[in-house]
């Protein structure tokens, strides 16, 4: 959300910018439009690439899995590196909602289904493999 109010911001500041110079609104609503997606578009990259970060440590985690002893400690682990994820709730919208679902997929898959539901019943409805195993859980 942050993201949409600092882009909005700018492009405001913009359109103001070239009203005052003494230009029409027009001429300051058409780059102030531009400068808001593009700024919005500069945001939810920045906080794109530290989602990706994050959720790449948390596969390396999960992919130095060689024993069924080392699960479940390697996968509260990568549950840990994704939980850091949603400090960006409030900077991009929807990201706790893939983030929930990440964290509902991987207790679903070592079968700790009490762990499971609240996470993916707060995953996003397009999250079609969350929505599956959510299902899956009301249908047991």
């Amino acid at each position: 959300m942050y993201n949409l109010l600092i882009a909005f911001a700018a492009g405001l500041l913009v359109t103001i910018a070239v009203r005052l110079a003494g230009l029409p609104l027009l001429a300051g609503v058409i780059p102030g439009v531009l400068i808001f997606v593009g700024a919005y578009i500069l945001l939810a990259r920045r906080v794109a690439e530290k989602l990706k970060a994050l959720v790449s440590t948390a596969q390396k985690e999960l992919q130095s899995i060689s024993s069924p002893r080392e699960q479940a400690p390697k996968v509260a682990k990568a549950v840990k590196i994704l939980e850091q994820g949603l400090q960006y709730d409030r900077w991009q919208i929807m990201v706790a909602s893939q983030v929930h679902g990440q964290i509902g997929i991987l207790h679903y898959m070592t079968k700790d289904y009490a762990a499971a539901e609240p996470h993916l019943t707060q995953a996003s409805s397009r999250d079609a493999m969350s929505q599956a195993m959510l299902g899956a859980l009301h249908y047991q």
